[in-house]
């Protein structure tokens, strides 16, 4: 394995993991799993950020996938998806 191929199959490892932690932040309801999850996740969001930044600045091929990664993992933080409670809403 040469050294493209092993900064390669890092990038996409490194990028698998934020998604990963971007669903699990948003499917943990319980009390110790939820603080791990959202710690996985604001761990995972500045690599990311970084590795798009870095990614730019080197003309890697891989950086648009580093920028989609973090738009999700920016949606993620920001929108709610949850469960609305409609009666509630009404009153």
């Amino acid at each position: 394995m040469d050294g493209s191929t092993a900064l390669d199959a890092t990038w996409i490892v490194i990028h698998l993991v934020g998604i990963t932690a971007a669903i699990v932040v948003r499917s943990e309801t319980t009390g110790y799993r939820q603080r791990l999850a959202q710690g996985s996740f604001l761990a995972c969001l500045p690599i990311i950020a970084i590795a798009t930044v870095v990614g730019e600045y080197f003309c890697l091929a891989f950086w648009p996938l580093s920028a989609c990664t973090l738009g999700v993992m920016i949606v993620t933080a920001v929108v709610d998806i949850g469960p609305r409670d409609h009666q509630s809403q009404l009153d």
